[in-house]
């Protein structure tokens, strides 16, 4: 007890000796003193905390963007400072701060050194929750954070100076990190989606912020999780039904995609939703990976249609899903209708496509149902080719036969094709998948269920060999 309260004596009037070390600070914000950038921010401290030691404490002179520590012992100095519109304590890493570091500063024996900080300020964050208060969830079991709707709004107070902002929603499982997703934006807030990555289990956001001269402004603060704090705001996916199958009112594109092709083409689809009711409508949607398990393996995503109005989306698998490849989509929510282009760029500029709409229930084959078998004309090989996409609507497998034929109706080849639960397949050159001649100036095909409780919708796309111009043409009742 004698020996501590000795080294205290020691440390407090050290300021007497010739060999104490004086420590002063210059304050930076946005490339400036703080003074002229953050005028309002009336205090400020500044706190010095010595290797094994106690932190020391001193005011900060806003008014000059300074301050000073005095009668130090030689050595090395963790320093931390902050500024704040309203009385601090202690300059710690809170929401509306600005705040600078110092991992390691030494000084000499009678040593003055001056060592500039540059601030940043702490981000206010306002939803999915308010990081001011207590951060729902936890950080000790995985996932972690609070539960959020599978898509939210991630917003923050304006940062002064900033104008404009990057926000970093960065994925992880329970093992490890899985990739970012970065959104500019020189707006307050930004809609963020999870389950975009397989395997996802929770989400870690970050926001960056930079003033007109590119000077990066903000940190992110630390948040209370009740009896732990972070400076991790962690969020996870509500738990919910699952997809859901026999979904009758559900509308199907067969095909939507963000992928190369034959020739050089590189496929994106864009997406059309109108909304037909009074009302605003919050929009299902589900991607699945060609030849997935569309009840396990699929992409979710929420968007909204205003009342009797429309959205468009363009490279949806990429810019809603946050994927490449092909698959199908399904619109799980009634009351809209869709369309669809899924198109390759020119080679002498704009692009060129075909247009889908989706298939309804109306269009299906089924072993039970009123429509067993679906077919159309339309098959050729030569200066085209053509590739048949078939997709399961109903969320139960399924096996169909395919068959093509020629013009006077005389049969060519055919192939059992098997499907997944709401997967989808492409049969890429049809013609001569099935075993058909080199070439075929007029051809049909149809497809019949077979086996499975499934049901089944197709269509045609025939893509001119030399262009990669290609033509839709749906499968119908036959």
């Amino acid at each position: 007890m004698t020996r501590t309260l000795f080294a205290w004596v020691v440390s407090v009037s050290v300021a007497t000796w010739a060999s104490a070390a004086t420590l002063r600070g210059t304050l930076r914000y946005a490339g400036m003193p703080s003074a002229e950038t953050l005028p309002t921010f009336t205090s400020g401290k500044a706190a010095l905390q010595p290797s094994g030691g106690s932190w020391i404490s001193v005011d900060v002179d806003t008014a000059s963007s300074s301050w000073v520590a005095t009668g130090l012992s030689p050595g090395a100095y963790r320093v931390q400072v902050g500024l704040a519109r309203v009385p601090i304590a202690f300059p710690g890493a809170s929401a509306g701060v600005a705040v600078g570091y110092l991992p390691s500063v030494t000084l000499a024996e009678g040593e003055d050194k001056t060592v500039e900080l540059e601030l940043k300020y702490g981000v206010h964050v306002t939803l999915p929750f308010d990081n001011t208060g207590q951060w729902p969830g936890s950080t000790a079991i995985c996932p972690y954070g609070p539960a959020v709707p599978l898509t939210f709004t991630f917003a923050w107070e304006q940062v002064p100076h900033a104008v404009r902002y990057q926000a970093r929603v960065i994925r992880h499982s329970c093992q490890g990190w899985l990739g970012d997703t970065v959104v500019d934006t020189t707006n307050t807030s930004v809609a963020v989606t999870q389950r975009a990555v397989a395997g996802e289990e929770y989400l870690l956001l970050m926001l960056l912020a930079f003033d007109a001269q590119g000077h990066q402004l903000a940190s992110m603060p630390y948040v209370s999780y009740g009896t732990t704090s972070s400076t991790g705001h962690y969020v996870h996916a509500e738990s919910g039904p699952g997809r859901g199958v026999h979904r009758s009112s559900s509308l199907f594109l067969p095909q939507v995609a963000h992928v190369a092709g034959a020739g050089g083409s590189f496929w994106t689809s864009d997406l059309s939703l109108a909304n037909r009711t009074a009302t605003p409508l919050t929009v299902d949607l589900y991607f699945t990976p060609r030849g997935a398990d569309g009840t396990a393996n699929y992409r979710e995503a929420q968007i909204e249609v205003p009342a009797n109005g429309c959205q468009r989306f363009e490279d949806i698998v990429d810019t809603l899903f946050h994927t490449t490849g092909a698959g199908s989509l399904e619109i799980a929510t009634g009351g809209v209708t869709a369309a669809s282009r899924c198109a390759t760029p020119a080679p002498g500029g704009g692009s060129f496509g075909q247009g889908y709409v989706p298939i309804a229930a109306g269009a299906v084959a089924s072993l039970g149902g009123d429509v067993r078998r679906l077919g159309t004309g339309g098959v050729v090989k030569g200066a085209a080719r053509t590739n048949l996409a078939i997709v399961e609507v109903w969320g139960e497998a399924v096996s169909v036969m395919v068959r093509l034929m020629d013009g006077e109706g005389r049969q060519l080849g055919q192939r059992q094709v098997e499907l997944l639960p709401l997967s989808n397949v492409q049969i890429n050159d049809l013609v001569s998948a099935l075993g058909g001649p080199a070439s075929l100036a007029a051809g049909l095909v149809t497809l019949e269920v077979v086996g499975g409780d499934g049901r089944v919708g197709a269509v045609l796309s025939v893509v001119d060999n030399a262009s990669n111009d290609p033509t839709t043409i749906p499968l119908v009742p036959w």
